[in-house]
């Protein structure tokens, strides 16, 4: 675990210590803990939508106001996925990496699934 694990593992125990956790059953953390896991892949995949599009849009002539709008939107999902990472291994969970490569695909001008 790196350092900047642990400290956003303190950090998260930090705030969530008075609520009380241990009130919870284990099914009602692993529940928890599952459903904040897969908001952490959502919020990861959708900077990489953001991304792929705001990647396609600098070859366009649009203004660097909408391509700036864009950059917020991913440093926001990021920070959402990092959150939802840290409540999901809080709660004794954990978050899988995905194949962001996919979002791309799907975008590619001409853009087939694969």
């Amino acid at each position: 675990m790196s350092y900047l694990d642990k400290a956003a593992r303190f950090e998260v125990a930090q705030a969530l210590a008075p609520a009380g956790w241990c009130q919870f059953g284990a099914s009602d953390l692993k529940i928890a803990a599952q459903a904040w896991s897969a908001r952490a892949v959502q919020e990861r995949r959708s900077a990489a939508v953001f991304a792929t599009i705001s990647a396609g849009l600098t070859s366009l002539p649009v203004s660097l106001g909408l391509l700036s709008a864009l950059a917020r939107i991913i440093v926001d999902e990021l920070g959402h996925a990092d959150l939802c990472r840290r409540m999901a291994v809080e709660l004794g969970g954990t978050v899988e990496d995905d194949d962001l490569g996919s979002a791309e695909r799907r975008l590619r001008p001409g853009g087939r699934a694969v």
